[in-house]
């Protein structure tokens, strides 16, 4: 009997807890075949579950690879989302204008750069990033005016 009781309790346990958390199946989607990371619309789950800082080193990581539609809408993702850290927000802008004026982007708009990099000096005026989006337009609306 004591042997029954013992029996059902830990089956009790069992369903109302669980046996894992992670199947092998959601973590086969969000690592690729090497074991990075992977930053595919299947993983967004992943995205957001990640703090701010890390959402940018996935998204800086993601431009590096050369996937700048991804990229950019990561760091737009980041910059709409973020509302309480001005720094991450700062540099979601800075990385999206970067992104948006990238000459290996395939879909380069130097206009969508100059705008995202004009909106960090208007809204952060004090950051860090700030020097760089004004040097950055300056170079970008030189480019414009030479056409």
């Amino acid at each position: 009997m004591k042997f029954i009781a013992i029996f059902l309790a830990f089956i009790l346990i069992i369903s109302l807890f669980g046996c894992s958390t992670r199947s092998a199946r959601s973590y086969s989607e969000d690592v690729d075949e090497h074991g990075r990371e992977n930053t595919s619309s299947s993983a967004n789950i992943s995205f957001y579950s990640k703090s701010p800082e890390d959402q940018l080193k996935l998204a800086k990581r993601t431009a590096s690879e050369g996937n700048y539609e991804e990229a950019g809408d990561l760091f737009a993702q980041i910059y709409q989302e973020t509302t309480n850290d001005t720094i991450i927000r700062a540099e979601a802008l800075y990385q999206l204008g970067k992104v948006y004026g990238n000459v290996l982007n395939p879909n380069k708009d130097n206009e969508k750069a100059i705008f995202h990099f004009k909106k960090l000096i208007r809204e952060f005026p004090e950051s860090e990033f700030k020097p760089r989006a004004e040097q950055s337009v300056k170079e970008m609306q030189d480019l414009l005016e030479q056409r």
